[in-house]
């Protein structure tokens, strides 16, 4: 069922695998470039048509996407044609295994960078070749067992549920999946680029509907896989092996929820509604890059001590501060000091169904507040959206200290983070008026 006009959907996927020996994104403690391709990592587009606007919405098999990349990508796409760069919505899987773009753990590579650019551009712009009118239905599945509050394993939320769209016309068909969960199955240790169990879902989609496959994540920030290997000792969460079949255990349970959820689903009626809104929080980054740069130049020089010296403790150390002064100067060249203005859209498909993009790494507790409390029947969150801020806790976050409200891990001010979700929730409300 339709209204307000035909929907047309187009969809394309492209290889984004850079070189071997390219440096890899996730983990500070890593210790080497990349040594090879456990599987490939992709860009995939999905670009929609209501006959009055055009958006595409695209998944990296990416760590991140910052500002920059973001609007290069979008810039690049709106000169080529008509859609507007705010309708452009560029989000990473988060897999912590893909290639370090933006500088975050190595120098910054431009080859990279434009690299990365023009094949996921290429992508966008092939999706919107090949666009049909099409159906959707959508269904929402659970999973409990594969994931965990990393924070505290025994007591804090996780967000099982498995969220999935079909858009099909003819015999062609593109599904969507949601699940909330840091793709972190492949641990320091790997240093083969893989899209974790994103890839894997993806892969056993695709195969078992002869469908399209693209996934999104959720407000991730605090959960982790929970993989047969994984152990909980003393109430705290300890991470498992890390091996490729446990990438492959989770990929094959999140497809067979998915393909469940497809197969139960029933065609819902389209009438798309979009709003693209900015906030601005505070922010605890310095007025001046003097202190990080110093403290890149002594980290180097430790680092360089420690490998010479086969100092394994002092090799960390230096590592863990090269990633916290490099993390400093790039959020500070992207956003300055004191504010920063992050970007929240929303694109609702009909007076049951929303789709949320959110930047950063959210942590749950944020993104089931935003669930219940929206207008919305399905309120699908996607993380890791156009920009990258950094870790966007809780209030309640703070009680138990931890990784997560570190600096600078986190650089937003206390209380920013209950700013963003009241934010999304008055911004649903008012999307949810227009029905």
């Amino acid at each position: 069922m339709r209204r307000g006009g035909i929907m047309k959907i187009g969809f394309y996927k492209s290889c984004i695998t850079p070189s071997i020996g390219t440096p890899m994104a996730g983990y500070a403690a890593r210790r080497d470039v990349s040594k090879g391709v456990h599987d490939d990592l992709y860009a995939r587009a999905i670009s929609i048509d209501d006959g009055n606007d055009k958006w595409v919405i695209v998944s990296l098999d990416l760590a991140r996407i910052d500002r920059p990349l973001r609007n290069r990508i979008a810039d690049y796409v709106s000169r080529k044609t008509d859609i507007d760069k705010k309708n452009i919505i560029i989000c990473a899987t988060h897999t912590h295994s893909g290639p370090d773009i933006g500088g975050y753990f190595s120098e910054y590579d431009e080859y990279l960078f434009e690299f990365t650019v023009r094949k996921v551009a290429g992508t966008i712009l092939a999706s919107l070749e090949n666009m049909f009118e099409v159906e959707i239905k959508y269904n929402r599945g659970f999973i409990e067992g594969i994931s965990i509050n990393r924070r505290a394993p025994l007591t804090a939320p996780i967000d099982p549920e498995v969220y999935t769209i079909l858009f099909k016309g003819g015999n062609k068909s593109i599904v969507l999946s949601n699940f909330t969960c840091h793709p972190t199955i492949l641990s320091s240790k790997n240093l083969f680029f893989s899209a974790d169990y994103p890839g894997e879902l993806n892969k056993y989609v695709e195969y078992l509907l002869n469908s399209h496959s693209i996934f999104f994540n959720g407000t991730a920030g605090d959960i982790n896989p929970l993989t047969p290997s994984t152990k909980i000792i003393g109430g705290k969460y300890n991470r498992g092996l890390g091996t490729f079949l446990e990438v492959e255990w989770m990929g094959k349970i999140l497809a067979c929820e998915v393909v469940k959820n497809i197969l139960l689903s029933r065609e819902e009626e389209i009438d798309i509604t979009y709003t693209s809104n900015r906030i601005s929080v505070k922010t605890l980054l310095p007025n001046n890059l003097i202190s990080a740069k110093i403290l890149l130049d002594d980290a180097k020089n430790a680092l360089n001590e420690a490998l010479q010296r086969n100092d394994f403790d002092m090799e960390m150390k230096a590592r863990l501060d090269l990633w916290r002064a490099r993390r400093i100067i790039r959020l500070y060249k992207i956003y300055g000091y004191d504010t920063m203005d992050i970007e929240i859209k929303v694109l609702g498909f009909n007076k049951n169904l929303s789709l949320v993009f959110l930047p950063g790494e959210v942590l749950v507790e944020l993104g089931l507040k935003i669930k219940k409390k929206s207008p919305f029947k399905n309120t699908i969150i996607i993380g890791y959206s156009n920009e990258y801020p950094g870790y966007i806790p809780s209030l309640k976050a703070y009680e138990r200290n931890g990784y997560e409200t570190m600096y600078p891990a986190c650089v937003l001010k206390k209380g920013e983070g209950e700013k963003i979700a009241e934010k999304t929730i008055e911004i649903l409300c008012d999307l949810a008026d227009k029905y």
